[in-house]
């Protein structure tokens, strides 16, 4: 095979070799074997291991070939898996093209992120996969380790496509572990639990058929087993949530195991309706669940933000040594199979000019070195299809993005250009409202620009503010989650989370990529970067402020503090307007009131004395 290999000039066959490293399963296995054909072992794996120094790897051991090294059966199951689909795409796209397409929806995702049942058009990061798993099943075999990992990453990175579409999918739909039945799957985002952690994963749960509904049996309800996890996580999960996974088993004939995501990790640290000791109670639960062995737990999170999350004692534990991923961006390989396997899939190609150059070839070139790559590609890729001609996407549709005066490729153009088309379209009373829009669903944390989420009934308060959002989502450049049912009554306190009346559905910003790239949203938070810095600073007070008693001890002290409050009510109002910002007005004003009457008393006493 090898020498086949060098003659064909590497083309053929493809060879993939694999050896078990397992120093300690080897020891142990000799315990077992014959005295007289101990020395026949070691010499078997001795023999082995020069096979390999003669053929796959050069002078300095470095690995020349396609070797690979597994610990466990499981292991090798894994990463087989990954090389054999790669290998067999690559033979299809080589040899075969498709006739009829094997995916009739939209094969590309644009800003928004894979799901899990997009999974089988979710391609380039198979290697990651399958190390996902392998980390975690490491740390789940390891003594006292939780079986938890960070998956870390730079705004656009792909880390909630990889943990949604790669790894949930990975165990949810191919199981290859034999002491596995079934794998059951859940994922949560923290500022859609709206200050409520407990109750957010509760209800993710419970209501995932995916999930775990077997846990509101015996008349169970959602709120009885969220005030259970809030009292003690080991007590529940020894008397709920065990028994539930054992009455999964006995469908699945077998050992049932639990995923849980934490997908945007770091709004358990940005949200600020959600206190610090009920962030670390609720980081404290689930370091108990992957210890239980029964559960894995998976976060993503903004590197940005790993200092904020190093400040958490309950989350340095359950990371330990080894339970942190930094995600990288895909190389060209990768890049080139997310572009053009979904294609495949559904029964697309890419135009290639005369000359031989190919769409595919200009986009990859034009990547290189781009920040924000995966989402612009995505976003790039979703319209290059909805503007595609008898199953064949063109050049000109690439070429309409590009600026020759700003030198700026078809890939940098394509988010800004498609924003400032949709707001062109508005008219000038819509088009007026998106300040307050962006007020509130833009912030800035430290040196980050970040997306938050915002009441979508209280977003779309008017019909100018209405059209503006509405045309956003139909765009996709906003997104729109949650029910619409009743929120309860309205009131709130001031140093509380803000509900509103008519519904409970909340609008983000597609994707951070917007508040890079889209030049009207980058000037407007270049203008508001102070501001926007001080009323996040006031939205941290502010909590505690409430949520003990609203002392006058925990409002803004005299001096800077106090300043930078005032100089949001004198030359920013528009940034904590509406009925969402109530207790940011009143926390300044009650600072300001206090700090008055405290000068009119001493003003008094001195005029009493004198």
């Amino acid at each position: 095979m090898l020498e086949a290999l060098a003659q064909s000039g590497g083309e053929r066959p493809d060879i993939l070799f694999y050896r078990r490293r397992d120093e300690e399963g080897f020891t142990s296995g000799l315990a077992g074997v014959k005295p007289e054909l101990l020395q026949t072992a070691i010499d078997q794996n001795r023999a082995a291991e020069a096979f390999m120094q003669a053929h796959f790897w050069d002078r300095e051991g470095k690995n020349i070939r396609a070797y690979h090294g597994f610990q466990r059966p499981i292991d090798f199951a894994t990463i087989l898996k990954v090389h054999l689909r790669a290998l067999i795409d690559r033979r299809l796209t080589d040899r075969v093209w498709l006739r009829g397409a094997t995916w009739t929806e939209e094969p590309y995702r644009g800003l928004e992120p894979f799901q899990l049942e997009h999974a089988p058009i979710f391609f380039g990061r198979e290697a990651e996969i399958s190390e996902l798993e392998t980390r975690l099943r490491q740390r789940d075999h390891a003594p006292k380790e939780p079986a938890f990992l960070a998956v870390i990453g730079a705004s656009g990175s792909g880390k909630s496509s990889l943990v949604r579409a790669g790894l949930r999918a990975a165990l949810t739909n191919e199981n290859l572990d034999e002491t596995v039945a079934a794998w059951r799957s859940i994922a949560m985002i923290p500022a859609q639990a709206q200050g409520d952690l407990f109750g957010g994963l509760v209800r993710e749960l419970a209501t995932d058929p995916r999930g775990l509904p077997e846990l509101l049996s015996g008349g169970l309800t959602q709120e009885d087993l969220r005030l259970s996890l809030q009292e003690s996580v080991s007590a529940t999960f020894r008397t709920v949530i065990k028994p539930a996974l054992v009455r999964a088993a006995t469908t699945a004939g077998g050992v049932v195991k639990l995923l849980v995501v934490v997908d945007q990790f770091e709004e358990i640290f940005t949200d600020k309706k959600i206190a610090p000791e009920n962030r670390e109670r609720f980081l404290e639960g689930l370091e108990l669940l992957a210890l239980s062995g029964y559960c894995w737990v998976v976060v993503t999170m903004r590197s940005d933000f790993y200092e904020q999350a190093q400040t958490s004692a309950a989350f340095l534990r359950l990371k330990g040594e080894r339970g942190q991923y930094d995600l990288l961006p895909p190389g060209p390989d990768a890049l080139q199979r997310i572009i053009t396997e979904p294609a495949r899939l559904a029964g697309l190609r890419f135009e290639k000019r005369p000359d031989g150059t190919s769409l595919v070839a200009q986009i990859l070139k034009d990547a290189r070195g781009q920040s924000d790559l995966l989402p612009l590609l995505s976003d790039l890729l979703l319209d290059l299809y909805q503007h595609r001609k008898d199953n064949v996407i063109p050049f000109a549709a690439y070429e309409a993005y590009a600026d020759a005066e700003k030198e700026q490729t078809g890939l940098e153009g394509v988010l800004s250009t498609r924003a400032e088309a949709v707001f062109q379209r508005l008219t000038p009373e819509a088009q007026a409202t998106c300040p307050q829009i962006l007020h509130a669903l833009v912030t800035v944390e430290g040196e980050s620009d970040v997306r938050r989420r915002a009441n979508k009934a209280a977003l779309m308060d008017t019909a100018d503010k209405a059209a503006l959002v509405q045309a956003f989502i139909d765009a996709r450049l906003l997104t729109a989650d949650g029910d619409a049912s009743s929120a309860g009554s309205g009131e709130s306190r001031p140093g509380g989370p803000q509900v509103h009346p008519t519904s409970t559905a909340q609008v983000t910003l597609a994707h951070e990529a917007l508040l890079r790239k889209w030049d009207r949203v980058v000037d407007w938070v270049r203008a508001n970067r102070q501001h926007l810095r001080i009323r996040t600073r006031i939205e941290t007070v502010l909590k505690r402020w409430g949520d003990h008693g609203e002392p006058t001890d925990l409002l803004l002290p005299e001096g800077l503090d106090l300043e930078e409050g005032l100089s949001l009510l004198r030359d920013a109002p528009e940034l904590i307007a509406g009925p969402e910002y109530e207790g940011v007005r009143t926390y300044i004003a009650a600072s300001r009131d206090h700090h008055a009457a405290r000068r009119r008393k001493e003003q008094r006493i001195r005029a009493t004395v004198t």
